[in-house]
């Protein structure tokens, strides 16, 4: 499957006209550098380019929550109670 897809990028770009050659090349140049980065990085900077964020949170933000203890409520859990209520 790798190769066959490689092939037909081959094949894309052999089709594009020259002055979109460069184009191509600075994405595909982009595409590689975020491959270095970390994934989360390079989607944090995706959602800030798209403009979807106005920046990045700060990486604390989501070490405190992996931190953060879960509390344990004795009874039924409240997902069933309001099934239940609706009935």
């Amino acid at each position: 499957m790798p190769t066959d897809l490689r092939e037909h990028l081959r094949e894309i770009i052999d089709a594009l006209a020259d002055e979109d050659l460069a184009e191509a090349r600075d994405a595909l140049s982009r595409l590689a550098a975020d491959r270095g980065s970390g994934s989360r990085d390079a989607f944090g900077k995706w959602l800030v380019e798209s403009g979807l964020m106005r920046r990045q949170p700060h990486p604390s933000v989501g070490a405190r929550a992996a931190r953060t203890e879960r509390l344990t409520i004795p009874g039924e859990p409240a997902s069933k109670t309001l099934v239940d209520e609706r009935r």
